[in-house]
């Protein structure tokens, strides 16, 4: 059975369990995308610089996706509203 996953595991990186006390070790044989997300959340968790090429010798690489871009919208001035004036009893 072929594996269709876009990552592939450094060799010395194969074995890795997938969770501190998980009795799942994630190897280039059974490894997924789901597996290898659960395995870069994890590291990223722990490292601060976390690389991708530190844990995978295979990796999808995304392109950047350019901002799309914000339409301005145009601001008018909000209008004075009067309020009606009460009327005032007469003196009498």
């Amino acid at each position: 059975m072929e594996n269709d996953c876009k990552y592939r595991l450094h060799k010395k990186r194969e074995g890795l369990p997938l969770a501190f006390g998980s009795n799942i070790r994630v190897t280039n044989r059974n490894i997924t995308d789901a597996y290898a997300k659960q395995l870069i959340e994890r590291y990223q968790s722990l490292k601060a610089e976390f690389k991708l090429a530190d844990l995978f010798s295979t990796f999808p690489v995304e392109p950047i996706k350019e901002p799309t871009p914000v339409k301005e919208i145009e601001v008018k001035e909000p209008q004075k509203v009067s309020k009606p004036r009460k009327k005032r009893k007469s003196k009498s």
